[in-house]
């Protein structure tokens, strides 16, 4: 099993391992990072309590954002995507019935899958990256460093991907100013992982995309 940035152990309970220990080791050291800095900031795996959750409440936290404010954003991108035909779409996550934002783009040399999964450890959006040629070979994004990104399980298939580490998004996010946070946040990790988001959503009114909640009736 590969790394995982959600926690010290896997989504089975187990010890986070690696057949690929060479080519691995400073994702490790990353994603041990990356728990310290959660831990530090009050984050818990799930499985110790608290509902599902872990960490700060993000309403108090600059930077990070509900899940309903993520589900409210990504219903939203998906429309202005829907506008443009950039091919992103919502879907219902099997494991855990919430709903995540989802791209495959196809070309000639390769297939490429990016998807944006919440995460209750962390309070923000999680980009997920697997792509493939025609031969079934893996591709690793272009430029990527393992600074910012490593393998890790999906967490709801279980298979390898290539996921950009939450530890910073709160940090990046929080010295932001944008109508959007989910906007500043994919626009933000898209280099990462060879993501190309068209100006236009960026163009869009600002009431397309918001993370403000509505009146309670």
């Amino acid at each position: 099993r590969l790394p995982n940035p959600y926690g010290a152990k896997d989504r089975h309970g187990s010890d986070t391992g690696s057949d690929t220990e060479a080519t691995q080791s400073s994702a490790g050291d990353t994603i041990s990072y990356c728990v310290e800095v959660w831990q530090a900031k009050g984050g818990r795996r799930a499985s110790e309590g608290g509902g599902g959750g872990g960490g700060p409440d993000p309403m108090s936290e600059p930077g990070r954002l509900t899940y309903e404010e993520f589900e409210r954003e990504i219903l939203a991108f998906e429309k202005r995507s829907l506008e443009l035909g950039d091919g992103w779409t919502v879907h219902r996550c099997p494991c855990h019935d919430r709903r995540a934002l989802r791209k495959t783009a196809r070309t000639a040399e390769d297939t490429r899958e990016y998807e944006a999964i919440y995460s209750d450890s962390y309070n923000v959006p999680v980009m997920h990256f697997r792509a493939w040629k025609a031969t079934g070979a893996a591709v690793k994004p272009e430029g990527a460093s393992w600074e910012t990104l490593s393998q890790a399980e999906h967490p709801c298939r279980g298979d390898p991907v290539y996921v950009v580490h939450p530890c910073r998004t709160d940090d990046l996010l929080r010295k932001v100013r944008a109508s959007s946070y989910f906007l500043a946040w994919v626009t933000s990790v898209a280099p990462m992982v060879g993501l190309r988001i068209p100006l236009e959503f960026a163009l869009s009114d600002s009431s397309t995309v918001s993370t403000t909640l509505p009146e309670k009736s």
